[in-house]
């Protein structure tokens, strides 16, 4: 029994799959070990693999599906599979305008620049998807330069160190206080919020 035979296998299959998914979908994986020496049939490898979608029904149908293949691999090469799942996936976010807007005006009244909330699939991974799944939840995000710049690079990581950024963090704090205080002081707002909230949960869960 060759251990790196399954996990090529699964990777093959994996591959395959990418023909039948939906386009904003993704399957990201690496093989975390492959065997100790290469005249050395692998007795044990291990990958891990990143599943992505729009919506969490559809994020666990890819997780079966992956797991399927896994169970395929082992099958065809004779190896035996140790499938672990992550305990806390992260959900898809489910936006409240009433308090994106909220935000917005406020963020607009310390002078801190941001687009307008508009509707349109997320593409980041966090936990905050989680908890808009159990309360309404607003989100956004502030400049931290005046250039557009790509995520997650080193131009990003600098560009975080900055003046210009440390700025919009506190102008970000400012905006978020004011719109608690929005909240706290208007009932009819957080009722907007709620009744948004009941409405997109039941759509996303339909």
């Amino acid at each position: 029994m060759n251990a790196l035979n399954a996990v090529i296998e699964t990777f093959n299959g994996i591959n395959a799959l990418r023909q039948h998914i939906r386009p904003s979908s993704r399957i990201h994986g690496i093989i975390r070990h492959g065997g100790d020496a290469v005249n050395v049939i692998p007795e044990y490898a291990k990958a891990e693999f990143l599943i992505r979608a729009e919506r969490r029904a559809e994020r666990d149908e890819l997780v079966d599906k992956v797991q399927h293949i896994a169970e395929g691999a082992a099958q065809i090469t004779g190896a035996r599979l140790e499938f672990t799942r992550s305990e806390i996936p992260y959900d898809e976010m489910i936006p409240n305008y009433t308090i994106s807007r909220r935000m917005k005006a406020n963020f607009d009244s310390v002078e801190l620049h941001t687009a307008p909330s508009k509707p349109s699939p997320g593409l980041a991974s966090s936990d905050i998807g989680n908890v808009s799944y159990v309360a309404p939840t607003g989100a956004g995000s502030f400049p931290i330069t005046t250039e557009v710049i790509p995520w997650h690079s080193q131009v990003s990581a600098v560009a975080s160190n900055t003046e210009y950024a440390y700025q919009s963090m506190l102008k970000t704090a400012k905006g978020l206080a004011l719109t608690a205080l929005d909240f706290l002081a208007d009932p009819e707002l957080v009722v907007a919020a709620r009744e948004e909230y009941e409405a997109a949960l039941d759509k996303h869960q339909g």
